[in-house]
């Protein structure tokens, strides 16, 4: 099966459910019947305590602009490098995680 963009995100979006807050999590081999079994989320790992309030403000923004659907996580600029755009659930977990830096 090749990967297609349908394909991975289907694999994904079988992931969601059971992707715990931290989002670490395997995604290989998911129960998504029309899903591409090997897929991956990307990550940032950041510090939660920054050593300002500057620089936790400007992290955060860079990372809420990473996962904006208008930003980073636009589906037409994903498609351009064979990505495809979160899943809505981990999106939002991962706007949790990024409004905890500080």
């Amino acid at each position: 099966m090749a990967p297609t963009a349908s394909g991975i995100a289907a694999e994904a979006a079988s992931f969601a459910r059971s992707t715990p807050a931290d989002g670490v999590v395997s995604l290989v081999d998911g129960p998504a019947a029309d899903g591409y079994p090997l897929v991956a989320y990307g990550y940032a790992v950041v510090n939660r305590q920054q050593s300002s309030a500057a620089t936790a403000r400007a992290l955060r923004s860079f990372l809420e602009w990473a996962l904006s659907p208008t930003g980073g996580d636009d589906p037409a600029t994903l498609a351009t490098v064979g990505f495809v755009a979160l899943p809505a659930a981990v999106a939002a977990g991962a706007e949790r995680q990024v409004a905890a830096v500080r």
